[in-house]
């Protein structure tokens, strides 16, 4: 979750942008060059039915002025013309559809045209706007005008936007023209703005009449690239963010003044404790409330102190995914009390109570911040607000690191999947404010046994139809997976739940079992039984794991060269065992042959063997896949393919059913 929202990419509906010109007064439409209708599909095969032809913005002193010009050239390209800006306000809004006879629907800002929407993005829901033009067809060219405010005297972005403005100007569709223009009144607060290109990517500079402009000219469509980081596929990207002089501020707090300053020990004393502290250093009462929820734990364990506290605090605040409504932006700014009093909050509410909870109560809590390594990398080592994920790190008897993360629905506790092997921040706190020091680290990955998923079923081979009994049990990020994905499915009926999860061509779920499946403090355990259904009288293949599917969404295809790193979802240890009745012949030796692979990302294994069961013979198959590596260099791309080609092979692979 995002650290004080510091970090909201401006987006719109499958593209990134941002856009501005035109000075104070009435907004003239830029020309239209008459040879623009004369543009097909076919010029743009990538474009995916449209292309933006300008994508403009420019900072004055008190708004961003934003204008962006789009092409549809077929059907698929209709949304592309659709806009979307999440955390700012949109003020003046106009547009226009135009048509190739000559014709215009002009439209301005209003309910049918703007709309409140949710947006859902790999880790939570936020609210956002998105412009929906009028009279849109599969070839027309629509205009779209508007500004959003920017508070002159405290800073030089939108407001919504906090300390770190991150856009791009690709997407996905292609873009003739991107252009930022910076007026010379804008106050830059010490903000410093950088761009990223790719390799071979270039752009243009202008100085006129004091006013700095950056000019990108044909950017191409944004790539899908499988397990690559978002990061990675942006490109161009402007990265604004707020970069603090920090003397005068230790000045002001005591700091020596001959001593030397370091980055981040500097920003922890000042940006950071203030941060952290100032909610709840001098409130009495809220203090007394956190000390409360301590009681009876002195004789615990540090790490089952700190797992019991932020339990008992996630009793008193819900998480926002647990409310049945999303909520309001402006109701989810508030204070630490109030957040207690109403009993919900935001992630970043919930690990500043957590903080507190923990330092209450005699532990000594670090501050963690991390970059999402599948949405970012680290651009300017300079720039603290790229570190927006938040996690609190307490130390255990040995040393041992306890990461916890209270604002988190499921994964309360350890580390999110998508932050591990990433680069991180932590902010160590003391009693006294200028003790306080931070540090620059990497984030471990773990270890894939912890992350287990074990399934264990019986198979009873039928004339029309198997019947399958399975269970299944999961630890660590594995179990936080499977209990974020059937809260997001039927979760008061596990049967509908476990359908679109586990159901295959042929097999369905008939009925499931499981107790507290979404509770984040128990373990992930479910049962459920199915039937696969199949032609009866002949001689047929039996696979014995057709509910599995495998650790991660593996392409029908690859493309033949890679320059992106790998970044695979987490690291896990699949433990699969089927048991099958056996009646007749047994299967041959060349059936049951044992397979057994490892290269850099992991190991993938099968064997069956006849075995004597209660009832007599059983055919025993055990699969084994664990993924041990989840970041690699482009050079890995051969042993990537190859890892996911054993577990194709090993999921897929059955034996002949026994005789009925």
């Amino acid at each position: 979750m995002n650290f004080f929202r510091f970090v909201l990419l401006v987006f719109s509906f499958f593209c990134l942008h941002a856009e501005s010109y035109g000075a104070s007064g009435g907004f003239v439409w830029p020309e239209l060059n008459p040879e623009t209708w004369a543009i097909k599909a076919s010029d743009y095969p990538d474009g995916n039915g449209a292309v933006v032809l300008v994508d403009r913005y420019h900072f004055h002193r008190r708004s961003l002025e934003r204008f962006r010009r789009v092409l549809v050239l077929a059907e698929a390209g209709r949304q592309l013309a659709e806009i979307q800006v999440g955390g700012a306000q949109i003020e003046n809004l106009e547009g226009r559809t135009l048509y190739s006879d000559g014709k215009a629907l002009p439209f301005v800002q209003g309910g049918d045209i703007v709309k409140l929407v949710i947006v859902s993005s790999k880790r939570e829901k936020v609210e956002a706007l998105r412009v929906i033009p009028p009279g849109v067809t599969q070839h027309c060219v629509v205009d779209v005008h508007w500004s959003e405010p920017i508070n002159a005297e405290s800073r030089p972005i939108p407001d919504g936007y906090d300390f770190h403005l991150l856009f791009s100007m690709s997407g996905t569709a292609p873009v003739r023209m991107a252009e930022i223009l910076f007026d010379p009144d804008l106050s830059d607060y010490g903000w410093q703005r950088k761009f990223e290109v790719q390799p071979g990517q270039k752009y243009k500079e202008f100085q006129e009449n004091g006013r700095t402009s950056y000019l990108f000219e044909n950017i191409q469509a944004r790539q899908t690239v499988p397990f690559a980081s978002e990061a990675d596929l942006r490109s161009p990207v402007c990265s604004w963010y707020w970069a603090p002089q920090m003397r005068e501020w230790l000045m002001s707090v005591g700091f020596p003044e001959d001593k030397p300053i370091n980055l981040i020990n500097a920003a922890a004393c000042t940006v950071f404790y203030s941060y952290l502290m100032d909610p709840v250093e001098n409130k009495r009462g809220l203090r007394s409330t956190l000390r409360g929820m301590g009681q009876g734990l002195d004789n615990l364990s540090i790490r089952e102190r700190a797992i019991s506290l932020m339990r008992n605090l996630r009793s008193k605040v819900k998480t926002l995914s647990e409310l049945p409504e999303i909520q309001h932006q402006k109701e989810l700014k508030s204070g630490p009390e109030a957040v207690l009093k109403r009993g919900w909050g935001t992630s970043e509410q919930l690990n500043l109570l957590g903080f507190h909870v923990l330092r209450e109560n005699g532990l000594s809590a670090s501050w963690v911040m991390a970059i999402d390594r599948e949405e970012n990398r680290l651009l300017d080592p300079n720039n603290l607000w790229q570190y927006d994920n938040m996690l609190l790190l307490v130390l255990d008897e040995r040393g041992e690191p306890i990461y916890l993360n209270p604002g988190s629905t499921y994964t309360p506790v350890g580390l999110p999947p998508w932050l591990q092997s990433s680069k991180a921040l932590v902010i160590f706190s003391t009693k006294e404010r200028l003790e306080w020091t931070g540090k620059f680290f990497a984030l471990p990955s773990v270890n894939p046994e912890k992350n287990s998923q074990i399934w264990k079923s019986v198979i009873l081979p039928g004339v029309d139809s198997d019947d399958f009994d399975v269970s299944f049990e999961a630890t660590g990020n594995a179990a936080s997976h499977w209990k974020s994905v059937l809260g997001g499915q039927h979760a008061g009926d596990l049967a509908k739940g476990l359908k679109p999860l586990v159901e295959r061509e042929g097999f369905l779920v008939r009925s499931a079992s499981g107790d507290d499946l979404l509770d984040p403090w128990k373990k992930m355990a479910f049962k459920f039984q199915g039937t696969f259904e199949h032609e009866g009288g002949r001689k047929r293949v039996l696979s014995p794991f057709l509910f599995l599917r495998t650790p991660f969404v593996i392409p029908p295809s690859w493309p033949e060269n890679r320059t992106f790193a790998i970044h695979l979802p987490m690291t896990t240890l699949i433990q699969a065992e089927a048991r099958i009745p056996w009646k007749g012949e047994a299967p041959t030796a060349k059936e049951l042959d044992p397979t057994q692979h490892e290269n850099y990302f992991g190991k993938v294994s099968w064997s069956g063997e006849m075995t004597e069961g209660n009832k007599g013979k059983e055919l025993l198959i055990r699969l084994k896949i664990e993924v041990s590596s989840i970041l690699g260099a482009p050079s890995k791309y051969g042993e990537m393919k190859e890892f996911t080609g054993w577990i194709r092979e090993a999921l897929g692979r059955g034996v002949f059913a026994p005789q009925i």
